[in-house]
């Protein structure tokens, strides 16, 4: 071993490579396979062996002792390789998502390609990569939210359980069945979540919403830009600390004459009535008409207010079931006051 690995055998070694597909920046080419002149350690060393065991004094180092590239250019697997790689070259895969432009053509797409087992494909390692990168930029799910407030101006409101999630796998999966195909294709992405709606500049939340403000004990409903409902409510109660979550909901099912149960402040049990129920996130918390209430608004929350759910005059309360879409997203804020918790998501 100490002498074979010190001769010349083991000096100045050029490492064999196969042929290869290189982009030039402009269209696939074939990178020549390199020779190399590197010996195959364990067979010299046990031909060694052997010549010294029959006192042998030539060892003739024929080809078999070399090691050698495994795909040459001549390939006939490469050259048809080839040829699909310019043609795929011609092609382009947009991923369908609004207010971002996500294309997969020419240099970038050339860089994802591979040949292996004699045959061409994406580089699943470097797809994730890009998908993963897609979905961190376009996710809306989980994150803080500029939100134009009624009568105030911009403000940022809290994630919630409103938003876009992809499911980055079955992207995936749906990029590399068009890439088969051979066809120039738009991607619809995903989703393991979705918003309302996707607008021109990314965002999920623009036109349409319903609107809290824990502070001022109102909501308003805006449809397409346009206000449609504006009424005070009763949110949950403060003497009690049983109040409201903040953070941007949606309208996550409608239920009529559904039975609302849970615990009073004095720890026994309750079972309340109501016509409309729109739960809004994890909480347990949703809209819904009180109908025992003869007075909403002003600041009666602080000391008669509800277990958490906001509470809406029933007229209100049936137009807004009537009208508002599953997964409106439902915005809840304090514009002047810093009492509630943040909503789960």
């Amino acid at each position: 071993d100490e002498i074979l690995k010190n001769s010349q055998f083991m000096n100045k070694v050029v490492e064999p490579k196969d042929a290869s597909l290189g982009f030039d920046g402009k269209e696939f080419k074939i990178k020549k396979e390199v020779e190399g002149n590197k010996v195959n350690y364990n067979k010299l060393k046990n031909e060694v062996v052997g010549a010294v065991k029959t006192r042998s004094n030539n060892i003739e180092l024929d080809e078999s002792f070399y090691e050698r590239p495994k795909i040459y250019a001549k390939d006939e697997n490469l050259q048809k390789a080839l040829q699909e790689s310019n043609e795929y070259l011609k092609l382009n895969f947009k991923f369908n998502i609004k207010g971002f432009d996500y294309k997969l053509e020419g240099e970038k797409l050339a860089d994802m390609i591979d040949f292996e087992n004699n045959k061409l494909s994406l580089n699943y390692d470097k797809v994730s990569a890009y998908v993963a990168k897609m979905a961190e930029e376009t996710d809306t799910y989980g994150n803080n939210r500029k939100f134009k407030a009624t009568d105030i101006g911009e403000i940022t409101v809290n994630p919630g359980v409103y938003g876009f999630v992809m499911n980055q796998d079955e992207t995936i999966n749906a990029l590399f069945e068009k890439f088969d195909e051979k066809k120039s294709a738009q991607i619809d992405p995903v989703y393991d979540r979705e918003g309302f709606e996707r607008y021109e500049n990314g965002s999920d939340l623009k036109d349409t919403y319903v609107e809290v403000d824990l502070s001022r004990q109102h909501l308003w409903y805006y449809k397409n830009g346009e206000l449609v409902i504006s009424t005070p409510v009763v949110t949950g109660d403060k003497a009690h600390d049983a109040l409201t979550n903040k953070g941007v909901g949606s309208i996550m099912s409608k239920e009529m004459n559904k039975d609302l149960r849970g615990i009073n402040f004095d720890g026994s049990n309750y079972v309340t009535p109501v016509k409309y129920w729109m739960p809004i996130g994890w909480d347990g918390e949703g809209l819904h008409d009180a109908g025992w209430r003869s007075t909403f608004g002003s600041n009666y929350y602080t000391f008669s207010g509800s277990n958490g759910c906001i509470n809406m005059p029933p007229a209100q309360a049936q137009k807004l079931y009537e009208i508002a879409e599953i997964n409106t997203p439902v915005v809840v804020y304090e514009s002047s006051t810093n009492n509630s918790p943040n909503m789960l998501y």
